[in-house]
């Protein structure tokens, strides 16, 4: 499927919890066998590349993929699957709205995140986004950053909810109090995020109470990895090893929401995910098909109701902001910068060496490669995007590369041959611009 192009090859890669209650949350709608097969051969078949004296895109194309963009079918709801799944892994949970991971040759959604279209993150490390960081400037008179999205009421009233959530944390600092209080332990701890235990009763009443969180998240007390299922709530009292207190969590039922993304905490950076596929249990968390999560020992979930965490825990502030999904202060302590790389999804049959990005929240960024190396670009948006060579005002591009329009989970592959700055655009949203830089 590969053509050569002036030093060019291009290609688009088409491949063809909680615990028992929590599984009566809604389902993701799929396509039909004639949406799949139309959507392979709009990939397959992606329109030749016309060149003019305005670049590689001329007016007609571009027409064209809007008409094409506009024939993908999306998500049912917020809370939904796409409408059609991909072939291959693509994603970073907790970065990208959709996130999707291999079985043994079979791809499943593993993360649905934050509300269709595009999302307000507040995951830049330079960005007052933490809990922290978000009481400092509530306190003070300084201006509020244009990505916070947020006006002086806004910032008061969400630092009011998660000084709420930071009291509930501290109340259950022991989990006798929790367990004592009907919280029950999932006895699992999960890398940089911790061990849930939750309240049935709060998760049952399908409302969101930031001083009243459905979940506590503990870590081991020592900072070290856990070995195996950690403790359980025995008649009340806990009956494991000590453990730590560092975050709320939260829960509303899909049906309770509709499908649509959650109005919760004030400002738009809380972006709630909804896991699917998801296998919990003593030891056990992974996301897999139900047969396997069973034969391991596991409960099967296929879809658990909006989540969200808040690390109001003075003590393990998150320079991921206050809702990231991931907290690297927490075993196994990390870079922050690295977080997003260690949990991207990438296809099976994609060598270690190759280049893959997954664009994220209708943003592109710069990618390294080196000349002759493929490069692999994931949508893991919730629309169609391109993947376009920019046209240098009054030149032309330094390459005529163009992935037509690709669906979201789609897959587009790229090699440039020669060293340089090769600058590409969206030719459905142009205010995405990004660069590839090749050594």
């Amino acid at each position: 499927m590969g053509a050569k192009t002036r030093g060019i090859q291009i290609r688009l890669l088409v491949p063809l919890a909680i615990v028992g209650v929590v599984a009566a949350a809604c389902s993701g709608g799929g396509g039909s066998g004639a949406q799949q097969h139309q959507q392979q051969q709009r990939s397959n078949d992606s329109p030749e590349v016309v060149e003019n004296a305005e670049g590689i895109l001329n007016s007609k194309r571009l027409g064209e993929y809007v008409d094409e963009a506009a024939t993908i079918v999306p998500a049912e709801s917020d809370a939904a699957e796409p409408s059609q799944l991909p072939a291959s892994a693509g994603g970073a949970s907790g970065y990208t709205r959709y996130v999707f991971r291999e079985y043994e040759g079979q791809v499943l959604t593993s993360l649905v995140e934050g509300p269709q279209g595009r999302q307000r993150r507040c995951q830049d490390t330079t960005s007052p986004c933490s809990y922290e960081e978000l009481r400092a400037l509530a306190a003070s008179s300084d201006p509020i950053p244009e990505e916070l999205g947020l006006s002086r009421g806004d910032l008061d009233e969400l630092v009011g909810q998660l000084d709420a959530a930071s009291a509930a944390v501290a109340h259950y600092a022991d989990p006798d109090t929790a367990c004592a209080d009907g919280f029950v332990s999932d006895r699992t701890q999960t890398p940089n995020m911790g061990s849930h235990f939750f309240n049935m009763d709060r998760i049952l009443d399908g409302e969101f109470v930031a001083g009243e969180p459905e979940i506590i998240m503990y870590v081991r007390a020592d900072g070290s990895a856990p070995e195996g299922p950690i403790g359980q709530c025995r008649n009340g009292v806990w009956d494991g090893e000590e453990l730590e207190a560092v975050a709320a969590a939260y829960i509303l039922f899909t049906n309770e929401t509709g499908g649509s993304h959650p109005e919760a905490f004030a400002g738009d950076f809380d972006n709630w995910h909804v896991h699917y596929n998801l296998c919990r249990g003593p030891g056990v968390d992974s996301i897999s098909p139900r047969d396997v999560c069973r034969a391991a020992g596991g409960t099967y979930y296929k879809t658990l109701g909006w989540m969200i965490h808040a690390w109001v825990s003075p003590e393990h502030d998150n320079d991921l902001g206050v809702f990231s999904m991931w907290n690297p202060t927490l075993w196994p302590v990390t870079d922050a910068a690295a977080t997003k790389t260690r949990v991207t999804s990438r296809p099976a049959s994609l060598p270690d060496d190759e280049a893959f990005f997954s664009i994220s929240n209708f943003s592109f960024g710069k990618i390294q490669t080196e000349a002759g190396e493929p490069v692999v670009i994931a949508n893991a948006d919730s629309v169609p995007h391109t993947v376009t060579a920019r046209t240098p005002r009054g030149g032309k591009a330094k390459a005529d590369f163009d992935s037509g329009v690709f669906a979201p989970g789609e897959t587009y592959e790229i090699v440039l041959e020669k060293p340089g700055e090769y600058s590409y655009f969206c030719a459905l949203h142009p205010d995405m611009q990004g660069t590839i830089v090749v050594s």
